[in-house]
C-alpha cells in the first residue's frame, strides 16, 4: 500500500524514483567526471536527481556518507570524495 502511494506521488510530481543506490552511484559517477572541481550540493541535486526534486540539500550529504562506507574510506582522511566545508564535495584528483 505504501509503495502504490509513493508510485502515485512521483506520478504528480512528474519525478523518477530510483533505488537509493542508483542515485548514490550516479553522484559519485558525477564527481569523478569531474575530479577536482568542487560541485556543490545544489549542483548534485540537480544533475543526480532532477530539477523537480523536493528533497533538501543534506541529501546529497547522506549519499557521499552511504558512498564513502562503500568505498571503506576513513571519514578523517577521505581517499576519493573530499568535503568542501561550506561549500560541497569534490572527487580528489590524486585518487
Amino acid at each position: 500500500m505504501a509503495a502504490s502511494r509513493a508510485n502515485d506521488a512521483a506520478k504528480k510530481t512528474n519525478c523518477v524514483r530510483r533505488p537509493r543506490a542508483a542515485n548514490a552511484n550516479a553522484a559519485l559517477a558525477y564527481l569523478a567526471e569531474r575530479p577536482g572541481r568542487v560541485c556543490t550540493r545544489e549542483e548534485l541535486l540537480e544533475a543526480v536527481w532532477g530539477p523537480d526534486y523536493l528533497g533538501t540539500p543534506r541529501t546529497v550529504d547522506q549519499h557521499v556518507l552511504q558512498l564513502r562506507e562503500k568505498l571503506g574510506e576513513d571519514p578523517k582522511a577521505p581517499r576519493f570524495l573530499e568535503t568542501v566545508r561550506g561549500v560541497g564535495y569534490r572527487f580528489r584528483e590524486e585518487a
